[in-house]
């Protein structure tokens, strides 16, 4: 009974020597701890940020709060503000869209005892400028992945980084990072799905975080190449940068269409496939990745391969190049003899037998008016469309090339409206004159004389075929006003038989077979089923994202000339899901084309270029 009595009287001694001491002048915060503590941060405007914290001192203590500041990576500002003891809020005055780091801490200052008590923690007005940005995630072998981010913050006391593998918890504080250190690397398992998060810290504050996931898979191949043995084959060889894979998988995009995904597979260790080639042109591309089950690394570099499209030659001419002809198979004419209508500088004849180096033949500049804008060729005679500026119209000229160095030009024949294109069938030449519509000239006597006459609002192309014992006239009609076609069977009495308007400015048309193709502007390339001569309709519009101005087809194959994106070869064996099957990019703007054997003939303001389509 007596130890019991004296451990309560100890107690009380105890609680009574306590009470006293608490009396004495000492200073609390609410938690215990003897200084500032709960300190916060709040924006209150675009210019200005509130600080609050709390503390209780003893009602006889005299305190002041001392407030440091340190702005960016400068030193800390002691004494930025001092407030009376009654006082636990500061406002700051700031720009709060900065990427400078705004820091603050808080003491007190005893005047009685002469005493300063330790600092609260630091809190900083972090401003969305300071987050991080950018993470990009690199796997750089496949146990190790390398994380980097853009640092935007001035004054962070450092990043911190957080990891989760898989739908596992969150590691936080999974490394510390110094101030400015924006990249690490890090040791995975194959095949685990790693997320990250990343934020900038200083004292308790923090930024928003920045995060992204990476699955930790095969590295991909590398090193993608292809080349061309031989005409119908493609060898592509590659980099085996993975370990454990069960083979590779090849994807294969022909043209512009969409990728064929798991084109071929080959075997694990494999560095090498060799691709059957049908194609006469084009544009191929291949991709490569590895795999293991049902898990596949990223994919390598695609590999771009130009089949048979390349840039041959050119020949600078000393006009701007408008239109250029090659006959084919004509008994008179030299194969591979090109004809350039040349604007204001005549009509030059090149010898492009090398078509890697094209050469002069002659120069005809003794045609009547001023500007020579098209040109065709039958037989051993030459027809010329010129145009006068003096009198504003047009005129037909018919040349005898048989000696192409001593031409015979017969006198012009005079057209009302400005000749943009002349086509020859038979004994008579069809020219498209603009407004003037279609004029039909009878050639068989020495001078061009003009037959007949169909009123369009803008002929510029046109293009004239036999079927069936009927003769057909196909026109590019100008702006929205797309396709006309005309029955010439009677070159005295010619019939307009269908018409199909389009928005776009038809500026060229080629026929083959069911199908005409018009070139209309940025519209692109109109695929139009004539096989009902009357009621002809769309069936494919084929957009370039350019300007196709000129067109000519050869068998499944449309060979365009774009003014803003160059050159382009279209698939069309099978018209209603046409697709570009290759293209060149020019640095002039193309207008006419023409094709003749295994190259196509451009005309620009430099005169032309030949581009190699076929082996």
């Amino acid at each position: 009974m007596k130890s019991y009595k004296l451990v309560f009287c100890s107690i009380i001694i105890v609680l009574l020597t306590l009470f006293i001491l608490g009396g004495c002048g000492s200073t609390t915060s609410p938690t215990g701890e003897d200084y500032p503590v709960g300190l916060s941060i709040e924006k209150l405007t675009n210019f200005s940020i509130k600080l609050t914290w709390m503390y209780e001192p003893a009602d006889s203590d005299t305190l002041y709060y001392q407030i440091a500041r340190k702005i960016g990576t400068v030193d800390w500002e002691e004494n930025y503000m001092i407030l009376e003891s009654d006082v636990h809020e500061a406002i700051d005055y700031i720009p709060t869209s900065d990427s400078l780091v705004y820091a603050y801490k808080v003491r007190y200052y005893n005047e009685i005892l002469g005493t300063v008590s330790p600092y609260s923690e630091v809190v900083a007005y972090l401003s969305e400028y300071t987050y991080p940005t950018d993470m990009v995630i690199n796997q750089i072998s496949q146990e190790t992945l390398e994380i980097s981010w853009l640092d935007h913050c001035q004054g962070e006391e450092g990043y911190i980084l957080d990891r989760k593998v898989n739908d596992g918890e969150w590691e936080n504080g999974y490394v510390l990072l110094a101030p400015d250190n924006t990249q690490i690397t890090d040791n995975v398992n194959i095949f685990d799905t790693i997320t990250y998060r990343v934020y900038a810290y200083i004292g308790t504050s923090v930024t928003d975080y920045l995060s992204k996931e990476q699955l930790a898979t095969l590295l991909p191949p590398s090193g993608l190449s292809s080349t061309i043995p031989d005409l119908n084959k493609i060898r592509l060889t590659w980099q085996d940068n993975s370990d454990g894979e069960d083979g590779f998988i090849i994807d294969k995009m022909t043209g512009e269409q969409d990728w064929e995904t798991d084109y071929t597979i080959v075997d694990s260790n494999i560095t090498t496939y060799v691709d059957d080639n049908i194609l006469p042109c084009g544009v191929l591309k291949y991709r490569i990745k590895a795999f293991k089950d049902q898990n596949s690394s990223g994919y390598s570099n695609i590999d771009t391969l130009f089949v048979n499209l390349e840039f041959i030659g050119s020949y600078a001419t000393p006009g701007s190049a408008l239109q250029v002809f090659l006959p084919v198979e004509n008994y008179y004419i030299p194969e591979w003899t090109a004809f350039v209508s040349d604007g204001y500088q005549g009509l030059a004849v090149l010898d492009c037998s090398n078509p890697s180096s094209p050469s002069p033949i002659t120069t005809y500049q003794d045609l009547w008016g001023d500007r020579t804008l098209s040109s065709f060729v039958s037989e051993n005679f030459l027809y010329v469309a010129t145009q006068s500026l003096a009198n504003a119209v047009g005129g037909i000229q018919k040349v005898d090339i048989t000696n192409m160095q001593s031409p015979v030009i017969s006198n012009v024949t005079e057209t009302v409206g400005i000749p943009k294109d002349v086509y020859v069938e038979g004994d008579f030449a069809y020219v498209a004159e603009g407004s003037n519509g279609v004029t039909i000239m009878y050639i068989a006597s020495s001078i061009p004389s003009s037959v007949s006459n169909i009123p369009l609002s803008d002929a510029r192309k046109i293009f004239v075929r036999e079927e069936n014992g009927t003769v057909y006239a196909y026109v590019a009609n100008g702006l929205n006003n797309g396709l006309v076609i005309i029955d010439v069977t009677d070159p005295y009495n010619p019939v307009q038989i269908s018409d199909l308007p389009l928005e776009g400015l038809a500026n060229d048309i080629f026929v083959i077979d069911n199908i005409a193709y018009l070139s209309n502007g940025e519209k692109g390339l109109e695929i139009i089923d004539i096989s009902s001569i009357t009621a002809p309709f769309v069936i494919k519009n084929l957009t370039t994202g350019g300007f196709v101005n000129g067109v000519f087809a050869e068998n499944n194959y449309v060979y365009i000339s774009d003014i803003e994106k160059g050159f382009h070869v279209i698939d069309c064996s099978n018209p209603s899901s046409a697709y570009i099957l290759g293209s060149l990019e020019m640095i002039t703007e193309p207008l006419s084309i023409h094709i003749a054997g295994s190259y196509a003939y451009l005309t620009d303001s430099e005169g032309i270029k030949i581009i190699k389509i076929k082996p």
